[in-house]
C-alpha cells in the first residue's frame, strides 16, 4: 500500500517510530511503516512487510512497491556492518542518500502563499498604474509650458461674464462656454448654471447634450455637457452643440453649453 512521496526519511529511532505512528491506521496486518529510496533516489513512505537486509546493503523499492537492496561502500562508517531489520534503516543515512528536504521554488504551488502573492501583484500593478498617470501628467504640464499655453484657472471675472451674458441680453437663451484641455470647462459652467439659478430662484439640471429631455419645467435652467478626451476625440461637435441647445431653446429655456478651444 502507497502512503505517498516525501522529501526526506527519518533519520532516529524516535522520528521513524512519530511517523510509524502517524500512520499506523494506513498499515494493516504484518505490513510496516517503511521509509526508503527507490533507484533514483526518491523518498517513499509505504507500508510492506519486513526483510532481513545483510551488511554492506541498503533496503530501496523497487518500481512495484516491493522491497530490494544495493550495496554500499562498507568505509562509509555509516554503512551497514551487520544484518538488520528494513525498518530499522534509519540507523545508516547512507542508505537514504540526499535526504536534505526539497525546497520549493514555485510559489504558486503553496496554497498558504498564494494570497500573498496575488495581493502583491495587485499593489504593484496599482502601483504601475499610478506611476504611468503620474508621468503622464507630468509630461502634459510640461508640453504645455514648452508651447506657451497657460494652466486656465476658474476666475470670479469668468462666472460674471457668463452671468451677464444671459442676464443683460434679452434675446439670448444660451451661451458657449470655452476652454482648454481640462476641467475649467466644466467648472465654469457649473458655477454659472448654480449662481444663476440662486439669483432668479430657478431650477437647475445638469445632463449630456445626448440626453436632453423631452420635457422641461418653465424657469428651468439646463447645463448641457460632452464628453472630451485625449488626441481630439470630442463627440461634441460644434454642429452637436448647435442642435443640442436648438431643441432646449423650443422649451423657452436658459441654457449653458460647453465646447473646447
Amino acid at each position: 500500500m502507497t502512503i505517498g512521496n516525501t522529501d526526506s526519511c527519518p533519520v532516529t529511532k524516535e522520528a521513524w517510530e512519530k511517523r510509524a505512528a502517524e500512520r499506523d491506521s494506513e498499515c494493516g496486518g504484518e505490513s510496516v511503516y517503511h521509509c526508503l529510496s527507490d533507484n533514483e533516489g526518491r523518498k517513499w513512505e509505504r507500508c510492506v512487510l519486513r526483510s532481513l537486509i545483510k551488511e554492506g546493503n541498503c533496503p530501496i523499492f523497487t518500481n512495484s512497491g516491493y522491497i530490494d537492496w544495493k550495496t554500499c561502500n562498507l568505509s562509509d562508517p555509516t554503512c551497514p556492518n551487520s544484518s538488520y531489520k528494513s525498518d530499522q534503516v534509519y540507523k545508516y543515512s547512507v542508505c537514504f542518500g540526499n535526504n536534505a528536504l526539497r525546497e520549493k521554488t514555485d510559489v504558486f504551488d503553496d496554497d498558504e502563499n498564494s494570497p500573498v502573492v496575488l495581493i502583491t501583484v495587485v499593489i504593484l500593478s496599482l502601483l504601475l498604474i499610478l506611476a504611468v498617470v503620474f508621468a503622464s501628467v507630468i509630461i502634459y504640464r510640461r508640453w504645455t509650458r514648452k508651447i506657451g499655453l497657460p494652466d486656465e484657472v476658474v476666475t470670479q471675472e469668468h462666472v460674471l461674464n457668463g452671468l451677464s451674458s444671459l442676464e443683460k441680453r434679452e434675446n439670448v437663451r444660451s451661451i458657449t462656454v470655452p476652454g482648454k484641455f481640462g476641467n475649467s470647462v466644466s467648472s465654469k459652467s457649473r458655477l454659472i448654471l448654480q449662481k444663476y439659478a440662486e439669483r432668479r430662484e430657478w431650477k437647475s439640471h445638469q445632463c449630456r447634450f445626448t440626453d436632453i429631455p423631452d420635457k422641461v419645467e418653465e424657469n428651468t435652467i439646463i447645463f448641457l455637457y460632452g464628453w472630451f478626451g485625449f488626441l481630439k476625440d470630442d463627440l461634441c461637435s460644434t454642429v452637436g452643440e448647435q442642435t443640442a441647445c436648438q431643441k432646449v431653446e423650443q422649451h423657452s429655456i436658459r441654457c449653458t453649453r460647453k465646447t473646447r478651444t
